[in-house]
């Protein structure tokens, strides 16, 4: 006799003292994977939320660990999430690559005096102050200088144009005289 979807799934699981650890298959970062028949392959945790709960989780939402386990699958620990969650989440946790730079790209240290924060779209950036202010110096620069040269550029062609006759102008194919008021 086959044995259940659950009976199956739950025997992969090593219950400790505070998460349930997922003891099979595993894909990239960790996670649980199990394969059902002709259903195809399920990451874990999202598995123990449906067969827990009853349900998938909504549409758009992730399922999240609190615990920070990937392997874990105790539902306790599982919640329903954004994307932006998810990210919020591995930023404060310390776990995001930039969250744990203490210099940026050009060297320069984040520090309070140093770190422009963003906040927009439900996510927390950092940014260098003294990179952020150089491109907007050379942006500007850049910006005006272009702005410039279109200008130079277009008081050299009037300079170069011929002049149009003082006493016709041509419209629509036809010469009319200049009137003098």
């Amino acid at each position: 006799m086959a044995l259940s979807l659950e009976t199956r799934f739950w025997s992969k699981v090593s219950k400790t003292p505070t998460c349930w650890l997922w003891t099979g298959c595993t894909v990239g970062f960790g996670h649980g994977r199990f394969t059902i028949w002709k259903q195809g392959t399920k990451l874990a945790h999202r598995l123990a939320f449906r067969l827990v709960f009853g349900r998938e989780p909504r549409e758009g939402l992730f399922v999240l660990h609190t615990c920070d386990v990937p392997a874990c699958v105790n539902p306790d620990h599982l919640y329903e999430g954004t994307a932006a969650d998810n990210m919020r989440d591995c930023v404060s946790r310390h776990r995001h690559g930039s969250a744990t730079k203490t210099h940026c790209a050009q060297g320069h240290a984040f520090t309070p005096e140093n770190t422009y924060l963003y906040t927009g779209r439900g996510l927390n950036e950092r940014q260098c102050r003294t990179c952020s202010d150089r491109w907007k110096t050379n942006h500007r620069q850049r910006t005006s200088e272009t702005r410039n040269a279109k200008r130079r550029e277009a008081r050299r062609r009037l300079r170069e144009a011929p002049p149009l006759p003082d006493e016709e102008w041509i419209t629509d194919g036809e010469t009319v005289e200049a009137r003098e008021d």
